[in-house]
């Protein structure tokens, strides 16, 4: 039985369709997420005019080719970004990664967005190099940015980490040029701060915020999780760390938190006096003697008579 021009010409465009879908797929989506689901639309529209009116058929494939090929002489380009903490190593899986979003400068589109992956490098091989090139390890984290361009384009480079940290991640950017095929030597971003973590308990009265002595621990390292120590290469007496308890926008007390061993801080204060309520806030900042390094961590102080509570009755 022969096939109609219709059913032959549909059947040509579904075989047509399914293969721009997987080239799409293997090829495209990496530099354009969703270009799969984009084709699938697209041919579901065709069909549907296909059924309606089969004179529509040349039509609707003209515009889907077209409209696959609107990008066909985009050049892939390879960009490389690592991420380091400034004085320190790289900022990898350890903590979470550095997101890493690349726009274009002009537009604001976002061209590729991801995370750095991988470990913080070899501490010997960073001390020692005379170049950035010469930090890079085998295992050192990074990001590969994989862009569709056409012309020269002109993009910011966003960095913000490190990932597991909410309180204590830190921005920075920078822009360049890019060109269509040419795949330039790698983009080092440095991030100055340290990532603060903070824990506290109630002692003495564990029921009363009022009557109560509150016991403070910090944990204090740099972006990349590299420790804090006495005689290490990042040394604790180069970081002042303090905690303050807030009420609203008023002070009601500040003390230094004394090095205790490998990245911590700790010390007491009695809050009989400070009339703590629901709303007091405890805050631990870190700060290096050279001010290029920061960070803070801050909690109510009512979660921990909430824990004590937690911990009592259940």
């Amino acid at each position: 039985m022969m096939m109609s021009p219709y059913v032959t010409q549909f059947n040509l465009l579904c075989q047509v369709s399914l293969c721009i879908q997987y080239y799409s797929h293997s090829k495209v989506d990496a530099a354009y997420p969703g270009a799969t689901q984009t084709w699938q639309i697209i041919t579901r529209e065709i069909s549907m005019y296909c059924k309606l009116n089969r004179h529509l058929f040349v039509i609707s494939l003209f515009v889907f080719l077209s409209a696959f090929s609107l990008d066909s002489d985009a050049t892939e380009t390879r960009l490389v970004v690592y991420v380091m903490a400034q004085d320190a190593k790289f900022i990898g899986d350890f903590t979470g990664g550095a997101q890493v979003v690349i726009k274009h400068r002009e537009t604001g589109e976002i061209l590729s967005r991801g995370i750095t992956s991988g470990g913080t490098g070899n501490t010997e091989q960073i001390i020692n190099a005379e170049s950035m090139q010469q930090t890079i390890s085998s295992d050192a984290a990074f990001y590969l940015a994989r862009l569709s361009i056409k012309q020269p384009t002109p993009i910011s480079i966003e960095v913000s980490a490190p990932m597991n940290f909410p309180q204590s991640i830190h921005q920075q950017s920078l822009s360049r040029w890019l060109f269509p095929g040419v795949e330039d030597t790698p983009v080092f971003v440095k991030l100055a701060g340290y990532i603060v973590e903070g824990q506290f308990e109630l002692t003495k009265n564990k029921f009363n915020l009022n009557d109560a002595q509150l016991n403070i621990s910090a944990r204090v390292r740099m972006l990349c999780g590299c420790a804090l120590s006495r005689d290490g290469i990042w040394r604790s007496d180069n970081a002042n760390v303090w905690a303050e308890i807030n009420q609203g926008p008023d002070k009601l007390a500040s003390f230094d938190l004394g090095y205790r061993d490998e990245s911590r801080f700790s010390g007491v204060i009695d809050i009989r006096s400070l009339k703590v309520t629901d709303k007091t806030r405890l805050t631990i900042y870190a700060r290096s003697k050279d001010g290029q390094h920061t960070g803070r961590w801050s909690a109510l102080i009512s979660e921990a008579l909430k824990n004590n509570r937690k911990e009592i009755y259940e």
